[in-house]
């Protein structure tokens, strides 16, 4: 059934204005619509809602600049190692062109089959 108001000189209303029909009468009747409140709770807990999407808002970006930190500094380290390789590798090349190239070529066989025989002993035990 729906709600429909007396339309008789407007008395019905007027519980809303605090008229109580008392002369000089100053209370005032105040009443809270139960939806209303219900938005004030959703309204409040909207608010704590965005103040934690706000702190992990904040904790994603320190997260972020940490990481970006570590990836810079796997950067530097990543060239350190690519110019000691190629630093390396020069080293190797000058030997094998430049002086005995058989027996360079025995140690690094040497040092391949002493890999090699570490490698099968561990995969076979």
């Amino acid at each position: 059934m729906a709600f429909r108001p007396s339309h008789r000189n407007d008395k019905g209303r007027s519980w809303l204005l605090g008229d109580t029909g008392a002369a000089g009468s100053e209370h005032v009747q105040l009443q809270v619509d139960p939806i209303r409140a219900g938005l004030d709770q959703e309204i409040g807990s909207l608010r704590d809602q965005v103040s934690k999407l706000k702190r992990v808002a904040g904790d994603i970006a320190l997260e972020t600049k940490q990481q970006n930190e570590i990836l810079t500094q796997l950067e530097h380290t990543m060239a350190k190692a690519r110019a000691a390789v190629r630093n390396t590798m020069r080293k190797v090349d000058r030997h094998l062109k430049g002086s005995g190239s058989a027996h360079l070529l025995h140690v690094i066989l040497f040092a391949l089959a002493c890999f090699l025989f570490v490698y099968l002993w561990k995969k076979l035990s």
